[in-house]
């Protein structure tokens, strides 16, 4: 936060990022599939749905890398990799939370 106090829609939109990418976390152990976390998505408020990130969570390299998990409704879902995470791995786990205007 730059500047004064946040106001209840910053809290609120930090809140539901915050929750996203901390569920999503606790989904990622040596093991779980990349279809069990997919379709384990934590959910969020419907009013975040349209500006959310594209993906639930990605690989972190140079640049995205694989594994990309697409949420549950996107039409890509079921498209990722077959695999499994394993020890070690660095994955990006972004939420963008923000509302329509």
């Amino acid at each position: 936060m730059c500047g004064d106090d946040p106001t209840p829609v910053q809290k609120e939109a930090y809140q539901v990022a915050y929750d996203f990418v901390m569920d999503t976390a606790e989904l990622l152990k040596p093991g779980a599939s990349y279809a069990e976390v997919a379709n384990s998505d934590p959910g969020y408020p419907e009013e975040y749905k349209a500006q959310r990130y594209s993906v639930i969570l990605h690989g972190t390299g140079t640049d995205d890398e694989p594994p990309f998990l697409p949420f549950p409704d996107d039409p890509l879902h079921g498209s990722f990799p077959e695999g499994e995470f394993e020890e070690n791995m660095v994955i990006s786990v972004e939420f963008y939370a923000g509302k329509v205007g």
